[in-house]
């Protein structure tokens, strides 16, 4: 790897200066999508910094969508970057695919409850109301990503748990019993990883994380499904487009 010096008086943080002149090489094609960047070892020689420091540079461009982990192999630059979230929503199988990923999900638990106040709420349902309960560990390339926790009305699919959601789409098997998602709601906040959660993600107890409540809506914004999702914070982020009213 060519050698590149960073301005340590710059202040840019060191790691940032690396993350764009990684992100120029990129674009510049210097790294085509599918192909590996250089080791942490090359880029910390290369660059004359630390390991952690192009280490946190590398999360970055992870997290961003511009590159993705395999597992023992390193870090690769992906297809294409997720569509901001206010173009589209989408599941999370097709999100990951468009990073260049292979999604994967492991069941925690699936199984018919009952809709207590606040969620019978959500879902415009009586409370009592039998709602399908998918929790599952969600995973990009191998690497956990986060932990979704689904609820769709019984009404929607009566017999949606009899299909296995380690290796189907939800939002696919809701489309092929006639449920067509229009649009969706969704709530992201701030919040500390509980015990559980943690160890899932490979990370500590209280490590500040974000999670997302999403309803998602057939025409007419009647609710047909909401989840709850935590995210790890060093893989994970969301984007919006905003427009400015003056």
């Amino acid at each position: 790897m060519r050698c590149q010096l960073i301005d340590k008086n710059s202040p840019v943080p060191i790691y940032y200066q690396i993350r764009e002149a990684l992100e120029d090489r990129i674009v510049a094609g210097e790294y085509p999508p599918g192909s590996p960047i250089p080791s942490e070892r090359e880029l910390s020689e290369g660059f004359q910094v630390s390991r952690m420091t192009v280490r946190q540079a590398t999360r970055m461009l992870v997290s961003e969508g511009l590159c993705y982990r395999k597992r023992g192999m390193g870090i690769y630059v992906a297809e294409k970057k997720i569509p901001p979230e206010t173009q589209v929503f989408m599941g999370f199988t097709d999100m990951v695919k468009l990073r260049g990923l292979t999604p994967s999900s492991k069941v925690l638990e699936c199984r018919w409850i009952q809709a207590d106040d606040n969620l019978a709420g959500m879902l415009e349902l009586e409370a009592g109301a039998r709602v399908a309960y998918i929790k599952r560990i969600r995973f990009a390339s191998g690497e956990p990503m986060g932990i979704e926790t689904s609820h769709v009305p019984e009404a929607c699919h009566p017999r949606l748990l009899d299909h296995d959601f380690e290796i189907e789409s939800l939002y696919r098997v809701m489309e092929q019993f006639g449920v067509h998602l229009s649009h969706a709601r969704d709530t992201l906040y701030p919040s500390f990883l509980d015990k559980e959660e943690a160890q899932i993600l490979g990370l500590k107890p209280r490590t500040l994380a974000i999670r997302r409540r999403r309803i998602a809506y057939v025409a007419g914004w009647t609710p047909v499904e909401m989840t709850l999702s935590v995210y790890h914070p060093n893989e994970f982020t969301f984007e919006f487009d905003l427009r400015y009213k003056g």
